[in-house]
C-alpha cells in the first residue's frame, strides 16, 4: 500500500500520534490528499469546454453549408431548367 502510495507522490506520513491526534489512519489520509487533489485539478475541465467549443463551431458550420448547399442546388436547377 505505501509502494502505491508513493507512485502516486504521497508519502507514508501518518505516525502513531498523527493517527492519535487527528483519528486517521494512512489510508485515509492518502485518499483525503488524492481526493484535494482531485478537486484542485482543473485541466479536465479545460479540455472539456474547448471540445465544447469546437463541437458548437463545428454544428454551426454544418448548419451554414446545409443552407449554403440548398441555394446553391436550387440555382443549378434553375438554370440547367433554362437551358
Amino acid at each position: 500500500m505505501v509502494a502505491i502510495g508513493r507512485q502516486f507522490g504521497f508519502s507514508a506520513g501518518a505516525t502513531a500520534s498523527h493517527t492519535a491526534l487527528t483519528g486517521l489512519t494512512n489510508l485515509e489520509l492518502t485518499m483525503t490528499s488524492l481526493i484535494a487533489r482531485f478537486v484542485k485539478n482543473e485541466s479536465g475541465a479545460t479540455a472539456i469546454e474547448y471540445g465544447l467549443i469546437a463541437a458548437l463551431i463545428g454544428v454551426a458550420i454544418i448548419g451554414a453549408l446545409r443552407a449554403t448547399g440548398t441555394k446553391l442546388n436550387g440555382t443549378f436547377t434553375n438554370v440547367q431548367n433554362q437551358l
